[in-house]
């Protein structure tokens, strides 16, 4: 039975950088699936416990609601204070903003902007959607993974660039490939220079001392007289 050695082509750049991007992609996606969320009133300075997929118990520690009126929006913002295993994190805020300009119908238009924490592992985000006299009703989502979804869309397109790259050097190779010299002349001129070109190939060729025929220089007879060369 006879073995066979199957050689692959080393993988470009930009086949790296697609494939990995996609793995990434597809991590994120199963990371979003895996997602949990939660909904609660949280009043002002009370303290919300949740559990991310990766079972670490978070608590949030609500540190009341403030509002203000800035660029024609009356703005009501939520800040939590949240804590991973005993450690403090960086602040958490989400905003309810309602326009002042009385221009869409004569209703106020109403938008609510979430607050996003992302780290490695997982992004956190934050939304409350209700609010009243010191309590707000919050939506909080983790996400596990959803970061690596931003890194994989980025190696993609760093994929893409350097596919055009290359596909833009080959392009100017095969311009540069010099084209064949154009030879003209009659077929006794052309049959000499074909002569002469193998001549040079093969090297100095001497001639029979007998009957002058032309020899290989490692002849040892005359290929036309038959006569023995001697060293």
């Amino acid at each position: 039975m006879n073995n066979y050695t199957l050689s692959r082509r080393p993988r470009s750049p930009a086949g790296w950088c697609a494939a990995l991007g996609i793995a990434l992609l597809a991590i994120a996606a199963i990371g979003a699936f895996f997602g949990r969320s939660y909904d609660a009133p949280i009043a002002d300075g009370a303290v919300y416990h949740a559990r991310d997929p990766f079972g670490r118990e978070w608590t949030f520690a609500s540190q009341g609601i403030s509002r203000a009126e800035r660029d024609s929006n009356f703005v009501i913002t939520l800040a939590l204070l949240p804590t991973v295993n005993g450690r403090r994190q960086p602040m958490l805020t989400s905003e309810h903003r309602e326009s002042t300009a009385n221009d869409i119908g004569g209703e106020p238009a109403t938008m609510f902007a979430a607050g996003v924490r992302r780290t490695i592992l997982q992004e956190i985000r934050l939304t409350f959607t209700a609010v009243a006299p010191g309590v707000a009703t919050v939506h909080l989502t983790f996400v596990p993974f959803a970061s690596w979804g931003w890194g994989g869309a980025v190696l993609i397109a760093i994929g893409g660039l350097f596919a055009a790259a290359a596909r833009t050097g080959h392009t100017r190779g095969a311009s540069r490939v010099p084209s064949a010299p154009f030879i003209s002349g009659s077929a006794e001129e052309l049959d000499a220079a074909a002569e002469q070109a193998i001549n040079r190939w093969r090297g100095r060729v001497t001639r029979c001392p007998n009957c002058a025929g032309q020899l290989e220089p490692d002849a040892k007879f005359c290929s036309s007289c038959g006569l023995r060369l001697t060293v």
